[in-house]
């Protein structure tokens, strides 16, 4: 079994003023680099899926970077599709082989996601994460079969949401708020949570 990830890195910040998020900068590290940091030890391979813009600055030069390949593009389901053509043409295993899904403001990211979902997904094809009532389906471990007709049916979805694909999948959700008092998987939207997060680094 190959565990694949994808991090993914293609939204435009509008929140923030329409940065780049994986430059902006938590303590010393940005926030790519603290995703990675955590998310490559539980990994065999990474991707980046980014934007024309993410590839002009150079996220990790040494990672494939990946595109959405609809147009328009359909956001973060796109993402995973690319993760999944990206696993396949390297030889990955619809039935066998996982992919790790995560953006790249989670800066918190669980180090034992991966881990733990693994534990869950015997009879699954995704495990999304949750904290509490929140749920998180950007955060999530998939069998890599899962993936495979996104392509085919979100071309013409009036919905291309994670969530209306994850409708007709087997979902199981693994909540961190058993093992957690903090939220893991808060994104950094607005400057007050990266003002918040910054408080919380180690």
């Amino acid at each position: 079994m190959t565990v694949f990830g994808v991090i993914l890195a293609g939204g435009t910040g509008r929140r923030l003023g329409s940065v780049n998020k994986s430059t902006l900068r938590i303590g010393s590290k940005t926030l790519l680099t603290r995703l990675l940091d955590t998310v490559e030890p539980q990994l065999d391979k990474v991707a980046i899926s980014g934007s024309v813009q993410s590839q002009e600055r150079s996220l990790r030069t040494d990672l494939p970077l990946l595109f959405d390949q609809f147009d328009p593009q359909i956001g973060p389901l796109g993402g995973i599709d690319a993760g999944y053509r990206w696993a396949k043409s390297i030889g990955a295993s619809d039935a066998t082989d996982l992919l790790l899904i995560a953006p790249v403001d989670t800066p918190h990211f669980p180090a034992n996601f991966v881990e733990m979902a693994r534990e869950r997904i015997s009879g699954q094809d995704v495990v999304v994460a949750k904290f509490n009532e929140h749920v998180y389906p950007t955060c999530s471990l998939w069998r890599l079969g899962a993936a495979t007709n996104i392509a085919s049916t979100r071309k013409d979805a009036a919905n291309n949401s994670i969530r209306a694909y994850l409708d007709k999948l087997n979902v199981a959700y693994l909540d961190f708020a058993d093992s957690s008092t903090a939220n893991p998987f808060k994104n950094a939207n607005k400057i007050s949570d990266l003002i918040s997060f910054d408080t919380r680094v180690s």
